[in-house]
């Protein structure tokens, strides 16, 4: 059976809020790893989930605002 989470590690606008962090989104299913937009926390928002940094993953960013990229 394929297992597919989408994980919402920032949902934030342009600036941070205490409960919301910068746009990303990561995908996971079957052991893959893709994430989507990598704004600032979302290092540390892997680790709250369970997911380190010490891994192969796609990265995919949709577009160069400063927001969506750290």
């Amino acid at each position: 059976m394929v297992r597919l989470e989408v994980i919402f590690l920032g949902t934030s606008s342009a600036t941070p809020t205490r409960s919301r962090g910068l746009p990303s989104i990561v995908i996971r299913r079957n052991g893959e790893f893709v994430m989507m937009d990598c704004g600032e926390g979302a290092q540390r928002q892997l680790f709250r989930i369970g997911s380190g940094l010490n891994r192969e993953a796609v990265i995919l960013i949709t577009h160069l605002h400063g927001d969506h990229v750290t």
